[in-house]
C-alpha cells in the first residue's frame, strides 16, 4: 500500500509513528466499517489517503509541492476535509482539475456565433458583460446569507472583492481598445457570454432579500460555468473577430480562467468538495441543454407550457432537480402577464408572446409566462383587471385605443402599484405627429365586405376546393404551389396563405408515383417544397392513424417507410433546384409564410389583397 506513486516519494523513511495514527484514524472513519480488512480496495484507498493528510500536517521534510500533490489526494479519498488543513494553493489545483474535467464536457460553440458583429462591437460586448459583473458582484455582497460562517463568508466576499477589482482593470483596457473614455463612452451593463447565466438569473433574490446559503452555492456555481463558457467563447473571438490591439482577445480568455479558478478555489474552501462539485456537475448538466436548445431546437423544449415531446426520462430527471433545489429558486413559478385589449387582442397577445420568445431560456422548466387576456375591454372594466393584477402580481401590457379606457387602466395600475406597458400610444402619438393628423380613438377599424374583401374570400376557397392535389386542371390559376409528403404541413400553410390573399393549390407526393403533368407545367420558381424530419413526421402520422382508426402495423406511420418516403422527396427535390426548400420541423407556420412571402416579393408576385386592405385586429 505503501508503495503508491502518490504516496511512496513522500513516505520514505516513515514508521509507526505515522502509518499507526494513520491506521486508528480509519478505524474511527465513518465510511468504514469496523471490522473491515485493510486488504480490501475501500480500506487501502482510505488509510493512504489518512497517510498523506498525516504527513501533510507534521512532516516537516516534505516539499510544499508534494504537500499540494498529496494533499489532493488526501481529500479525495474524505480522510482531509477542507477548509481547515487546505493552503491556497492546494484549493487551486483542487479547481483547476475540477474545471478541467467540466470543459472537456462542454461543446464547443461554432464559429458562427461571432458573426453579424464586427471587432469594434465585440469588444463593447465584452465591455458590457464586466460592467455586469462588477455590479452584480458588488450586489451580491450585500445580501449574503445570515446562516453562512463568518470566516467563510470573508472568503468569499474576499473573492468577488478581487473580481470586481479585475473586471475595472479590464473595462479600462476595453475603453482603450475602443478609443473611448469614461466620460464620452456610457454602456448598459448587459451579460453575452452564458446563456446558463440568463436562464438562471432568477437565482438572484431581489435587492431587499438575501440568498439562502444553497442559494449562493448555485448562484456562484453558475458563475464558474458562465466564467468557463465566457472563456471558451472568447477563443472563438480569438480565431473569427481579429484583435483590437494585439493578443486582446487572448488575454481576456487568460482572465476568464483565472477567474473560474479562483472563484471555484473559494467555494471549495468556504463549502464541503463534495457539495461544490456536485453543484458544478449539476450546472454543467444544464449548461449542456441550454447549448443544444440554442443550437438546434429540436433538441430543445417546448418554450411556453410542458413539451410533448420531452422524453418521459427528461421529465423524471427534471421533477428530481426541481424537488432537490425546491426553495431554492424563488422567481421558478410562472409568472402572470395580463394582455388587455379592447378589440380581439390577436396582435396584442402575438406581440407579447415573441417578445416573450427573447426569454425563452428561462421558461423551460417552471419559469413559464401565464399568458392571460382581456378581449373587447371597456372603461369599466379597467378597475377590476387593475385589481386582478395586484392580486396575482402580475405583469399588464395594454392596447388599448379608447383613450378613456386607456387612461383608466394607466392609473388604476399607478394607484395599485401594478407593473404595466402601454404598447399602443407611444407608437400612436408619433404617428400624429408624424401625419399631422389626429388618430379616430375607435378600437379595431370595421371591416366592410368590399371588393378586396371578397378577394380574399375568393382566395380562401380556391385553397380549399384545390387542397390534397385534386382539379390539377386548374393549378394554373394558382399564385403558387405547395409540395411535400402527407401531414408535412401542406394544408394549414395553405390557408394561411390564402388569408393573406394568395391562392394557393397543394399536392402531396407519395413514393414512387409520378405527380401531374401539370405540375412540370407550373412556374417552377412558384413551388414550395416541404421537407420534415422523420421522428416528428411519424409522431404525427401516428396521432392522425388513431384518429382515423387506421392498423398500426400500417406503413403510413413506420419510422423506415417514413425515412425513405423523405430521402426519396429529396432526391426529387434536387432535381428541381428552382423549388424553394422549407423544412417544416421546428418552423411555425408564420415563419414559413415569411420566407413564402420574402420569395415572391423577390420574383415580382404580389397578392391580390393589400395590407391596408387586410389589416389585423388590435
Amino acid at each position: 500500500m505503501l508503495q503508491s506513486p502518490m504516496i511512496a516519494p513522500c513516505c520514505e523513511g516513515l514508521g509507526n509513528e505515522i502509518v499507526a495514527p494513520a491506521a486508528a484514524r480509519i478505524e474511527l472513519h465513518p465510511t468504514v466499517n469496523r471490522k473491515a480488512d485493510f486488504g480490501i480496495p475501500n480500506s487501502r484507498k482510505l488509510l493512504a489517503g489518512s497517510i498523506a493528510a498525516w504527513v501533510c500536517r507534521y512532516h516537516q521534510r516534505v516539499s510544499r509541492h508534494a504537500k499540494c500533490s498529496i494533499a489532493l489526494f488526501a481529500v479525495k479519498t474524505a480522510t482531509m476535509a477542507p477548509p481547515v488543513t487546505l493552503s491556497t494553493t492546494t484549493l487551486k489545483l483542487l479547481a483547476a482539475e475540477e474545471l478541467q474535467k467540466l470543459k472537456l464536457e462542454m461543446q464547443a460553440t461554432p464559429l458562427s456565433w461571432a458573426t453579424g458583429n464586427d471587432c469594434l462591437a465585440q469588444v463593447q460586448r465584452h465591455l458590457q458583460t464586466l460592467l455586469w459583473i462588477a455590479q452584480t458582484y458588488r450586489q451580491i455582497q450585500k445580501q449574503f446569507p445570515s446562516n453562512l460562517d463568518e470566516v467563510d463568508a470573508e472568503k468569499i466576499r474576499n473573492v468577488l472583492n478581487w473580481l470586481v477589482n479585475q473586471c475595472k482593470v479590464s473595462i479600462q483596457e476595453a475603453r482603450v481598445a475602443l478609443g473611448r473614455t469614461a466620460e464620452d463612452f456610457i454602456a448598459t451593463p448587459k451579460y453575452y457570454y452564458s446563456e446558463l447565466r440568463s436562464r438562471r438569473k432568477c437565482l438572484h433574490p431581489a435587492q431587499d432579500q438575501a440568498f439562502e446559503k444553497e442559494e449562493l452555492l448555485r448562484f456562484l456555481c453558475t458563475e464558474v460555468l458562465a466564467f468557463l463558457r465566457m472563456e471558451e467563447r472568447l477563443h472563438v473571438l480569438a480565431q473569427t473577430a481579429g484583435d483590437p490591439v494585439p493578443g486582446y482577445w487572448q488575454k481576456c480568455c487568460e482572465w476568464a480562467h483565472k477567474n473560474a479558478v479562483e472563484l471555484t478555489s473559494a467555494l471549495i474552501g468556504a463549502y464541503a468538495l463534495p457539495q461544490v462539485t456536485g453543484e458544478l456537475q449539476e450546472c454543467s448538466k444544464e449548461e449542456t441543454q441550454v447549448w443544444h436548445d440554442m443550437i438546434d431546437g429540436s433538441k430543445g423544449r417546448v418554450r411556453f407550457g410542458s413539451s410533448s415531446s420531452a422524453s418521459r426520462t427528461d421529465q423524471t430527471e427534471v421533477k428530481a432537480r426541481e424537488e432537490r433545489h425546491d426553495g431554492c429558486c424563488k422567481a421558478c413559478a410562472a409568472k402572470p402577464v395580463f394582455v388587455v385589449s379592447d378589440c380581439t387582442g390577436e396582435s396584442a397577445e402575438r406581440t407579447v408572446r415573441s417578445a416573450l420568445g427573447q426569454f425563452g431560456h428561462c421558461f423551460e422548466r417552471s419559469c413559464q409566462a401565464d399568458l392571460t387576456t382581456f378581449r373587447f375591454a371597456t372603461s369599466s372594466m379597467m378597475e377590476d383587471i387593475a385589481r386582478q393584477a395586484r392580486e396575482r402580481n402580475a405583469f399588464v401590457v395594454y392596447t388599448l385605443v379608447d383613450p378613456v379606457a386607456n387612461s383608466l387602466l394607466a392609473k388604476y395600475c399607478e394607484e395599485l402599484e401594478v407593473e404595466s406597458h402601454d404598447l399602443w400610444s407611444p407608437l400612436l402619438e408619433k404617428m400624429e405627429g408624424y401625419f399631422d393628423t389626429n388618430r379616430l380613438g375607435v378600437p379595431g377599424r370595421r371591416q366592410y365586405a368590399d371588393e378586396s374583401y371578397m378577394s380574399m374570400i375568393d382566395c380562401i376557397e380556391y385553397s380549399r376546393l384545390f387542397d390534397d392535389g385534386v382539379h390539377p386542371q386548374r393549378w394554373a390559376e394558382a399564385d403558387f404551389m405547395i409540395v411535400g409528403p402527407s401531414r408535412s404541413g401542406k394544408t394549414p400553410l395553405s390557408f394561411f396563405m390564402a388569408q393573406r390573399g394568395y391562392k394557393v393549390a397543394n399536392y402531396p407526393l407519395v413514393t414512387g408515383e409520378t405527380p401531374p403533368d401539370e405540375l412540370w407545367k407550373f412556374p417552377q420558381d412558384r413551388v414550395f417544397a416541404l421537407t420534415i424530419e422523420p421522428k416528428k413526421l411519424a409522431g404525427i402520422r401516428s396521432i392522425r392513424m388513431k384518429s382515423l382508426k387506421m392498423s398500426p402495423k400500417s406503413t403510413y406511420g413506420s419510422l423506415g417507410a417514413i425515412r425513405e418516403e423523405v430521402n426519396w422527396c429529396t432526391k426529387l427535390y434536387r432535381m428541381h433546384p428552382q423549388w424553394t426548400v422549407l423544412d417544416t420541423t421546428d418552423t411555425g407556420i408564420e415563419e414559413n409564410c415569411a420566407m413564402i412571402l420574402k420569395h415572391l416579393d423577390s420574383i415580382g408576385v404580389a397578392g391580390r389583397v393589400s395590407v391596408s386592405d387586410n389589416p389585423s385586429a388590435i
